[in-house]
C-alpha cells in the first residue's frame, strides 16, 4: 500500500506506522511506500524501526512520477490529521486505487465513504488497520471502490470536465453583457 504526502507530523505518517502493527499481524507479507520527503522523515524511519515494522516500510523519497508509483500500488492510504484538498487523494482516485483517508477537510468532498474510499477518523490507527486489514480480506470490494474512485475523478475532476466548466463560465458571462447569443451553449475550438 502506498501514501504519499509531504513528511510532516500534520500528514499523519506516524498513524500509518502505528496501523502497520495490526495490519502485519494479520498480513504478514505486507508493505508499505511513503512517498514524499520532509522534516519527518528521520523521525519517522526510527519509529518504524522501534515498533519493529521497518522491513516492511520503503521511505521512497521524492518522486516525480506518482501515477507509475501509483500503478504499482493495490491500496492508497492517506491519514492526515488536517487537508484542504489533497491532490494526492485526486491521483490515487484516478489510479483507481481503492483509498483509507481521514475524514478531514476536503477529503470528505472526493470520497463518498462506502464508495469511493472509506474514511476513517483522524489520527486513530486502530481505525485505519481495521478499515485497510478488511479491504485485504476482500478484494474484491477494494476492486469496486477503486474502479467508483476512478469513474468519479473522471467525472468530477478531469481536465475535459474542467475545461467544460471554464466554457460554461464563459459563455455564461458573455451571454450576460451581450456578447454571445442566449442559449448557445459551446465555445467553437479550432
Amino acid at each position: 500500500m502506498t501514501a504519499v504526502g509531504n513528511l510532516r507530523p500534520l500528514k499523519g505518517h506516524d498513524v500509518l506506522i502505528e496501523a502497520s502493527a495490526g495490519i502485519l499481524e494479520r498480513f504478514p507479507d505486507a508493505r508499505f511506500e511513503i512517498i514524499g520527503d520532509g522534516p519527518a522523515r528521520g523521525a519517522l524511519i526510527e519509529q518504524a524501526r522501534t515498533r519493529g515494522v521497518a522491513h516492511a516500510f520503503t521511505f521512497g523519497g521524492h518522486s516525480g512520477d506518482i501515477p507509475a508509483r501509483l500503478a504499482e500500488s493495490d491500496i492508497f492510504v492517506h491519514p492526515s490529521r488536517s487537508e484542504s484538498f489533497p491532490n494526492a487523494v485526486l491521483e490515487a482516485m484516478a489510479a483507481a486505487l481503492p483509498i483509507v483517508a481521514s475524514g478531514v477537510g476536503g477529503v470528505g468532498e472526493l470520497i463518498d465513504d462506502g464508495r469511493t474510499g472509506w474514511l476513517v477518523p483522524p489520527g486513530e490507527h486502530e481505525a485505519l488497520a481495521r478499515r485497510v486489514i478488511q479491504l485485504m480480506e476482500d478484494p474484491k470490494a477494494a476492486a469496486r471502490a477503486g474502479a467508483a474512485a476512478r469513474d468519479e475523478a473522471e467525472a468530477r475532476f478531469s481536465f475535459d470536465r474542467m475545461i467544460a466548466g471554464f466554457d460554461d463560465i464563459y459563455f455564461a458571462e458573455l451571454t450576460r453583457h451581450g456578447a454571445a447569443p442566449a442559449g448557445h451553449s459551446q465555445l467553437a475550438v479550432s
